[in-house]
């Protein structure tokens, strides 16, 4: 008796055990379905105010369409021989006897995406822009204002929630950009996002006639030539680029060094962030000023010429010394003076106006110079350098320049210059007069061997061999013989203004750049420079070139 007691106890304590579980598994059940209710009530909510339906056989109904009478013969229709004596006709109603009517009052609708954009959500007010915008500093200038604007703004996104569609699937959403500009679903606001920051700057007069088209707002700046070369950036420009898609954006630079640019960039990926480029990325296109900058060299030559005025003696000019007026001057140049009359300096003979900084991929440093007339828009000029391997062909070409016997390093660069088209594409264009390069090896790579020669892939095909000849003016003024008596006024003129003797090679420079200015204006453009070498070491080298292609260094031996 007791074994029995034992047994019905531990049974009752195990199905008790089973009880519990099971009413907390319930309970756990019904509390994580009580808490992801909601989450799927909002995940699924939609804001058409239309309800869901789709018609079916319910929705309709059948009537009779059909002018017979529903009969079926029966007994009575037959006599005691079994001849039909029925006047009607046998009919049953078939599907064709029936036409359908819808009686539903409901309007057939399915929710597309359209129908879950929530038209409440992401909407701001000028009160909201301003509380995410920092207290400007007093410290700060113009430039880092603008910088600063910029940062607050970092990580904004457009709206995923409040959004149209376009093309069935593509959703533009809402954004505070596009709020501000009257625009809220602003397709492409990268432009957006640069006025707003500059509008919150204070800056409103470089965006007055903005085009909210990115691309046409590019191309009118191009055309009232307000647009520069990305190599001029500096923290609080306006970057712009297009991508790989040929797709318009634009930023604030908010950094520059030597290699890289960092721009808070608008609409990169939906939202504001933070970019670094390489300045040889061919993304980008041009900068635009909000701000104008004295530059560099124009704050030394004011300098420089504040101290040179600074220098000029208000007294009487001593007069020269005797042994220098009664030295009778050679009617015969001398052999040091002939040289440096064929191979003049290029910044003494002819400077150069326009000075382009960039690299190639590989970290090479090219340098680029030319003058006014080269290209037609040289602020709209792009220059590009490529590393690249030589072709079968060009090893062959260059194999009849080099000895058989001897080991050679090469490196090649497909150098260009290029500008966009109408279509905002790249197009390859050619210089109109010579222009001056420098290319100059990273300081990480050491050349074992010696340079031996610069060779240019010309696009005829023809290949020309630039270190064997040397640059040079194509034309240039002969230098008249000087005068004993004119070279004591000059010598006394000279005296006034620097207080030092004047050289006799001053004095042919002086006597050649008065010939320069007498000398008849249709033969202007023959003083130009021959394309050949200026200069050259292991790591650099310099030269004159009149069109682009591919330049290839060659030295005798490794480069580490």
């Amino acid at each position: 008796m007791r074994r029995t007691e034992l047994l019905e106890k531990l049974f009752s304590k195990r199905v008790w055990k089973r009880v519990v579980k099971s009413l907390i598994c319930l309970v756990v059940f019904c509390t994580s379905y009580a808490l992801i209710r909601p989450v799927m009530t909002a995940e699924a909510k939609t804001w058409c105010s239309k309800e869901e339906h789709e018609h079916t056989t319910d929705c309709y109904e059948k009537t009779p369409d059909c002018s017979l009478t529903v009969h079926e013969h029966s007994e009575e229709c037959f006599d005691d021989q079994g001849d039909l004596i029925c006047s009607l006709e046998e009919h049953i109603h078939k599907s064709n006897c029936y036409s359908s009517q819808r009686i539903c009052t409901k309007e057939e609708h399915q929710h597309s995406l359209e129908c879950y954009s929530n038209p409440e959500a992401d909407l701001e007010s000028s009160e909201i822009w301003k509380k995410s915008l920092p207290d400007k500093e007093e410290e700060w200038t113009t430039r880092e204002t603008i910088v600063e604007m910029a940062l607050s703004q970092e990580r904004v996104k457009e709206s995923t929630q409040n959004y149209l569609v376009k093309d069935e699937t593509e959703k533009v959403g809402i954004t505070r950009y596009g709020q501000w500009e009257a625009d809220p679903y602003e397709e492409d606001w990268a432009g957006a996002f640069v006025r707003f920051v500059l509008h919150f700057c204070g800056l409103d007069e470089p965006i007055k006639h903005a085009d909210h088209d990115l691309t046409e707002w590019i191309r009118d700046l191009s055309e009232d030539e307000k647009l520069e070369v990305v190599s001029e950036s500096e923290p609080g420009d306006i970057l712009f680029l297009f991508t790989d898609d040929s797709e318009p954006k634009a930023g604030i630079v908010l950094k520059t060094d030597d290699e890289r640019i960092t721009a808070m960039m608008g609409d990169w990926n939906a939202e504001v962030r933070k970019e670094t480029f390489s300045r040889s990325d061919d993304r980008l296109h041009s900068i635009f000023k909000p701000v104008p900058t004295e530059r560099k060299d124009e704050a030394e030559d004011k300098e420089a010429s504040s101290e040179v005025k600074s220098e000029i003696p208000s007294e009487e000019p001593e007069q020269p010394k005797e042994s220098e007026q009664e030295k009778p001057e050679s009617t015969e140049p001398s052999k040091e003076e002939s040289s440096k009359s064929e191979e003049p300096e290029a910044e003494e003979s002819l400077p150069w106006d326009y000075t382009v900084d960039f690299e190639s991929s590989d970290g090479t440093a090219i340098e680029v110079q030319f003058n006014e007339g080269t290209f037609e828009n040289p602020e709209d000029v792009v220059f590009q350098a490529m590393p690249k391997e030589l072709s079968e062909e060009q090893l062959s070409q260059l194999q009849e320049h080099l000895e058989a016997d001897q080991n050679y390093e090469f490196k090649t660069w497909d150098i260009s210059s290029r500008i966009r088209n109408e279509q905002t594409e790249l197009e390859e264009i050619e210089p109109l007069k010579p222009v001056k390069v420098t290319i100059t090896l990273p300081k990480t790579e050491e050349q074992t061997g010696e340079l031996v020669g610069l060779f240019h892939f010309r696009n005829d095909g023809e290949l020309e061999d630039l270190s064997k000849q040397k640059a040079k003016l194509a034309s240039q003024p002969e230098k008249p013989q000087a005068q004993p008596a004119r070279q004591k006024a000059k010598a006394a003129t000279a005296q006034a203004e620097s207080e030092t003797s004047v050289s006799e090679e001053t004095e042919n420079a002086d006597e050649a750049k008065e010939t320069e200015e007498t000398k008849d204006p249709e033969n202007e453009d023959e003083n130009l420079w021959t394309t050949g070498l200026i200069e050259s070491s292991n790591r650099k080298i310099v030269f004159v070139t009149d069109s682009f292609s591919d330049y290839t260094m060659i030295w005798d031996g490794q480069i580490d």
